[in-house]
């Protein structure tokens, strides 16, 4: 038995969170869509309006309505990527306003009438004749311009054939795997006893700001089943992730990965 005096493990409170939103997910279909509030008072709720926050009639009913709390959440998730982009403009913008007074300082600190170049174009210092080689266009060979590595697909295996579908107590975590950043053509082997047909796998931090999901079929050859699926982690976090498969509708096997 569990010890009811042992402290939660992180994995198990991750564990215990997903579940429940997979419950509130998938549980509480409502197609009549009885009692729903409006997509206005959802959008709100998304956005912590601290006078929908008080209302708990209409939190209980989103977390027992299915289709409201897909609702929810999509307003979270856009909410969240709407901040990241904020935060990337912020950046752009503080290194272009440094860029700017680098070069307004360094033109304040020369001496008047002082550019750096001479009248003839050539800056001071340097012979004219050097310049004027210098200015030729290089030739340059006729190649095909190599494909950048963030263009290109990168072939990689991950095998799973040891673990199964829903671990219980005292069973063994399976080591951490290594995945490369960029975007993988992935080769998943499947666990030992999978059927062949659709497949959902997703790669998630524990906070679940960083998701990918993708859909594949697998088939299974001389008793070995896997699948094929394109999968970009160009944009993963460094820290600890989750990687898990799933049938549609089954629960989800997991493991840890890193992202190097």
């Amino acid at each position: 038995m569990t010890d009811p005096e042992r402290p939660w493990t992180e994995f198990e409170v991750d564990e215990l969170v997903r579940r429940c939103k997979d419950v509130c997910l998938n549980e509480y279909p409502n197609p009549d869509r009885v009692g729903c509030p409006s997509d206005e008072a959802i959008e709100r709720l998304a956005h912590e309006d601290q006078d929908l926050l008080r209302k708990d009639e209409l939190i209980s009913h989103i977390v027992t309505c299915s289709p409201c709390f897909r609702k929810h959440a999509a307003c979270r998730e856009q909410l969240r990527s709407r901040n990241r982009l904020k935060m990337a403009a912020l950046s752009t913008a503080a290194v272009l306003l440094l860029v700017f007074a680098v070069l307004t300082v360094r033109n304040l600190t020369m001496a008047p009438g002082q550019t750096g170049i001479s009248k003839g174009g050539v800056p001071p210092g340097v012979p004219e004749s050097k310049a004027q080689t210098e200015s030729q266009p290089r030739a340059q060979p006729d190649r095909a311009r190599p494909a950048s590595k963030l263009d290109q697909w990168v072939v990689a295996t991950l095998d799973l054939r040891e673990i199964s579908g829903s671990r219980g107590e005292g069973e063994t975590q399976p080591r951490t795997r290594d995945l490369s950043r960029g975007r993988l053509d992935l080769r998943v082997l499947l666990p030992v006893g999978s059927p062949s047909g659709p497949y959902e796998i997703t790669v998630r931090d524990l906070d679940e700001d960083f998701s990918r999901t993708v859909t594949a079929n697998a088939s299974v050859s001389a008793g070995e089943t896997s699948l094929q699926a394109k999968l970009d982690l160009t944009e993963a976090p460094s820290g600890p992730l989750r990687f898990g498969v799933r049938r549609p509708g089954a629960d989800w096997a997991w493991i840890d990965v890193r992202v190097r």
